[in-house]
């Protein structure tokens, strides 16, 4: 058995299983992502009943912002409250598959052979409102087949509660993301390859 961050590989002689448990900071993640989008709604529905009273154009403002907010934060935490957990990898290399089930009722089976590279992608998410700015970070374990096409296998989030600095925060994702990519990349018999983080700004 090895573990990797939050991911767990099991062996069974030329079978490797790679689980996944969620860690302490995603269910802190999760729990605030909801937290902010219930909240939101709770601000529509005051907006609402304000401008069902008395409409006035300004207030169209708030209740944008807020349904806006809401509808970011709820499915960011629905998401992550449903993520997959248990056994989300899994390298046969007596088959010569990878099959992935990262996604409830999904599941990827790869030949080997059909495998360009597996990649590790960065992703940074500059999240600004108003004054207020946000850093998302996480890593995204893929495949990338011979016909260009790109199969995301798992989601890197960092492990840290604190958040120390970013450079740290993006060293965490990525030391995890690399050595598990790194892993797939071994087992299946091909290139590994790392694209960098990359930036996108959204402005509410």
């Amino acid at each position: 058995m090895k573990n990797i961050g939050n991911f767990t590989i099991h062996q069974t002689c030329n079978v490797f299983v790679i689980d996944y448990t969620r860690s302490l900071k995603d269910w802190i993640d999760t729990i605030i992502a909801l937290a902010i989008g219930l909240g939101c709604v709770v601000g529509v529905v005051f907006v609402a009943s304000m401008m069902f009273e008395k409409f006035d154009w300004i207030l169209l403002l708030p209740l944008g912002s807020f349904g806006f907010v809401a509808f970011l934060k709820l499915t960011d935490g629905i998401e992550k409250l449903f993520q997959k957990t248990g056994a989300v990898i899994t390298i046969d290399k007596d088959a010569g598959l990878l099959i992935a089930n990262y996604f409830w009722g999904k599941s990827r089976s790869l030949p080997f052979e059909t495998i360009k590279c597996i990649q590790l992608n960065g992703q940074v998410d500059n999240i600004k409102t108003g004054k207020y700015l946000q850093r998302r970070v996480f890593c995204k374990v893929e495949v990338q087949t011979k016909d260009d096409k790109i199969e995301s296998l798992v989601y890197i989030n960092p492990t840290q509660i604190v958040r120390i600095s970013d450079a740290e925060i993006d060293a965490d994702v990525y030391t995890i993301g690399s050595k598990l990519a790194k892993f797939i990349a071994e087992k299946t018999g091909t290139p590994y390859q790392w694209t960098g983080f990359q930036e996108q700004d959204t402005a509410m």
